[in-house]
């Protein structure tokens, strides 16, 4: 058999110029899925199913939970596709700090994202009196908190304008009502 040569007539079988073209679709398709990173495997970030019984805004911080497919079911599964539920983070649990992300898309109840567990992401921050160097969650606000240690490091935030106070003279001893502070929007470094 001789190669044939350019722009010289050539004649072939259907079956031999389709199996050519399926050899050259599955050598693209190969290095194509070799190239592209799956959205659950990028650095950092996995998927999340909403479970918190409310549609979420991009940015919310939300607790996590138990995997989607439990390793005792589908132990394949659970090794392709890392995906926790979510849940809402109680106020006043200690160990929020450790077991949370932030959403980078809004997510309808009960359907799929991508969430945010380690690297730089922009979020909300409750300020407090003075620069502070970190942040923990606040499940009261679905905001993080300005702190003097926690998992986030605060990388940028934007100036905090003074809240704004009532001044109900039935306020207790006569002294103005404070506002809930305002949140503001930072860079945090997650982890």
């Amino acid at each position: 058999m001789k190669k044939a040569k350019p722009f010289a007539p050539l004649e072939i079988s259907a079956s031999v110029y389709n199996h050519a073209v399926d050899q050259y679709e599955k050598s693209i398709g190969k290095n194509v899925t070799s190239l592209r990173i799956p959205p659950n495997r990028r650095e950092g970030r996995i998927l999340c199913q909403n479970m918190t019984g409310q549609d979420l805004d991009q940015y919310s911080i939300v607790g996590l939970g138990d995997p989607v497919i439990d390793p005792a079911d589908d132990e394949t599964g659970f090794l392709e596709t890392y995906c926790l539920m979510t849940s809402n983070i109680p106020p006043t649990n200690p160990d929020n700090q450790y077991t949370f992300g932030i959403l980078q898309e809004s997510i309808r109840n009960n359907e799929f994202g991508e969430l945010l567990i380690s690297g730089i992401t922009a979020v909300k921050i409750l300020p407090s009196i003075g620069p502070v160097p970190y942040a923990v969650p606040n499940g009261t606000f679905n905001a993080m908190e300005a702190a003097e240690c926690g998992i986030c490091r605060v990388l940028w935030m934007a100036s905090a304008e003074d809240p704004a106070t009532d001044t109900d003279p039935l306020f207790p001893g006569g002294q103005p009502d404070p506002l809930p502070p305002i949140p503001q929007w930072a860079l945090v470094n997650i982890g």
